[in-house]
């Protein structure tokens, strides 16, 4: 999948794992709520709402987690 080169490093690691999932986006929307456009416009030059991006992962089973920066990152 083609990415735009600002989108986030999140976005990034969401298309890898959609890529190598074989997961396809209708399948995300249909099972997360989020409308397809919404997901695909992710990947060109729109950031997600944290909304929105917390539900798509949710419908591949992944979670966002926030954690502190480790001082020798």
């Amino acid at each position: 999948m083609k990415l735009h080169q600002a989108v986030s490093p999140a976005i990034h690691q969401f298309a890898k794992i959609i890529d190598e999932n074989n997961i396809s986006i209708p399948a995300i929307a249909d099972k997360s709520g989020v409308d397809y456009s919404t997901i695909h416009t992710w990947f060109r030059k729109n950031s997600p709402t944290l909304i929105n991006f917390e539900s798509v992962l949710q419908a591949i089973g992944y979670e966002l987690v926030i954690r502190e920066i480790d001082a020798d990152d």
